[in-house]
């Protein structure tokens, strides 16, 4: 599998914008102690996200991290059915994990609109 695979990107390009997601689905490491990772400059703040396997490569696991200084701000890492966010206050960073299969469907979101 080539990392050459083209990502999805919504809303990401933009320092205004208030929200943005990723497809990493068919993004993923090559070995099980190697992590995918992503970061962007987006919304006005800092946003990591990627992939790694898990569980002795049995199981995939997606993150999404964003830090916003001035606004609150949060995000959501999904697979499958399963996901997880948070949402945290200016000057904090949120983080957000979430594991399931490894051919699940995988993405990750950053926000600017929540409320902690």
């Amino acid at each position: 599998m080539s990392l050459a695979l083209a990502l999805t990107f919504a809303s990401v390009s933009s320092a205004n914008a208030a929200s943005g997601s990723v497809d990493l689905t068919d993004v993923a490491p090559l070995k099980s102690d190697a992590v995918t990772p992503f970061s962007e400059n987006v919304g006005g703040g800092t946003w990591d996200y990627g992939t790694r396997l898990v569980n002795f490569g049995t199981q995939k696991e997606v993150y999404s991290n964003y830090y916003h200084a001035t606004k609150n701000h949060g995000s959501t890492a999904q697979i499958g059915t399963k996901s997880n966010s948070s949402c945290v206050r200016p000057k904090s960073t949120s983080y957000a994990s979430a594991r399931g299969g490894l051919f699940d469907s995988t993405r990750a979101f950053w926000n600017t609109s929540c409320k902690p």
